[in-house]
């Protein structure tokens, strides 16, 4: 996962720029907002102090990277204010492991106003950090690539249609993406940055890769496309009326199978992303078409059979028996994970880069929409996350006042559980909706 103490790279009055659209896949002069800075290899290795078997508050800023103020932009109609936090794990027996956790915002991607891209990524593995950070740089660069090239094109066919035809002109005003253009051009872009990855002979991918979820948002801030493979998390929520009873809130949300999809306060939530892990009997049955077998690392390594009924679902574990992906009678990949960036000996067991795919409807309500690593998810429920967020929703510094709260909870709550914690990695968006509008 990713590396911390990053400076952010904040462009002001940040300004979509026509003539960048014909350009293949650089992104727009100042389209890059924030993404993390790696933190020094030599301050990793200073050891760090402990106060009753945690890290000193001086040793956590340390390794905590990412905003230092909320950042603000608008899209169509709507102001969006968000806020990126990173904090690098505390392993006691490898005290200078890097974050391997990374992050990145977009801004005008593809040109096209109002086009802001968020992403979060976990590495994983001995070279999980360079592939995050490979992932970071390239999957922008393919989604900016892919946007423009839809963008031209739907640009000439509209001439063709009227008879006329197509030039390009820096200066043209080309139509925006729809959502099967947003959601086409996410797959491929996922697609071709695993493809990439592959390539790139400098990175040692074999046993390495990382997990990616973005949201793009579309259509002047009316719609956010959703991207994911592996666990790392997306969710939303939104202010309710607080005269809304609990059916009717959970009807709204079509979550009527979840009992937390609600709660009797003002606010709703849904996870947009489902993990990809053995545990989704989906996936589990999926990767058993290559031929693979799901165990844990005992069963797999004791030779016991493979389980036959679906694995007991929770959306916190706290036995560490985990399910894992495995080639049949070999001890590798051993991945907790379905679906990757990477990971180049776990493709032939199913572990593929093909993301799922997401459309969601801004609300006209004011609402929320969080990408977290899960370092966050681990032992912290979608809906405390949803309830932190909420909570300081009407503060100036309401998404980094949310991030800063969400990190320090997932660290204690790694270190009520065990003796380390994992890298620790969030974006919490705040969306303002129309002023008295509630769903």
């Amino acid at each position: 996962m990713g590396c911390p103490n990053s400076k952010e790279q904040v462009v002001k009055d940040v300004k979509p720029l026509a003539s960048s659209i014909g350009l293949t896949e650089r992104l727009p002069p100042g389209a890059l907002q924030q993404k993390k800075i790696p933190e020094e290899k030599k301050d990793r290795k200073v050891k760090p102090r402990l106060e009753n078997g945690r890290l000193t508050e001086a040793d956590i800023e340390k390794r905590t990277s990412g905003s230092k103020t909320t950042a603000e932009l608008k899209i169509g109609d709507k102001t969006i204010r968000y806020a990126c936090m990173s904090q690098r794990g505390y392993y006691p027996n490898h005290i200078s492991k890097a974050n391997q956790d990374d992050y990145v915002v977009v801004n005008s991607l593809g040109g096209e106003e109002g086009a802001s891209l968020f992403c979060v990524f976990d590495g994983h593995g001995e070279y999980g950090e360079q592939c995050a950070e490979f992932t970071r740089e390239r999957l922008p660069k393919s989604l900016n690539k892919f946007s423009r090239q839809c963008r031209i094109a739907k640009a000439k066919t509209e001439a063709e249609e009227h008879g006329e035809k197509f030039v390009f002109n820096s200066s043209s005003v080309f139509p925006g993406l729809t959502p099967q253009d947003a959601q086409d051009i996410c797959k491929k872009s996922y697609l071709e940055t695993d493809e990439r990855m592959e390539q790139d002979k400098t990175l040692r991918d074999h046993f390495s890769g990382t997990t990616a979820v973005s949201a793009l948002f579309i259509q002047n801030g009316t719609k956010i496309c959703v991207a994911n493979v592996g666990d790392s998390r997306a969710i939303f929520a939104k202010k309710v009326d607080v005269a809304l009873s609990q059916d009717e809130t959970e009807k709204e949300e079509n979550n009527d199978d979840d009992p937390q999809s609600s709660t009797p306060s003002s606010f709703v939530f849904e996870p947009i992303t489902t993990d990809h892990t053995p545990f989704d009997k989906a996936e589990a049955d999926r990767v058993r078409t290559y031929g693979s077998v799901i165990k844990t690392i005992q069963q797999q390594t004791r030779n016991l059979p493979e389980p036959t009924e679906p694995w007991e679902t929770d959306e916190i574990n706290l036995t560490g028996n985990i399910p894992r992906v495995y080639k049949k009678f070999q001890m590798y990949p051993g991945t907790a994970f379905t679906r990757s960036i990477g990971d180049r000996k776990a493709d032939p067991c199913g572990v593929i880069a093909d993301p799922d795919v997401f459309m969601k409807d801004i609300p006209e309500s004011d609402s929320v929409l969080v990408l977290a690593s899960d370092g966050v998810f681990e032992f912290i429920r979608n809906v405390e996350v949803a309830e932190i967020c909420m909570g300081h929703f009407d503060d100036e510094e309401g998404p980094l006042k949310a991030s800063k709260e969400i990190v320090k909870m997932a660290y204690n709550r790694w270190l009520d559980h065990e003796t380390r914690t994992d890298d620790i990695t969030i974006i919490c968006v705040f969306i303002q909706g129309s002023p008295g509008t509630m769903a």
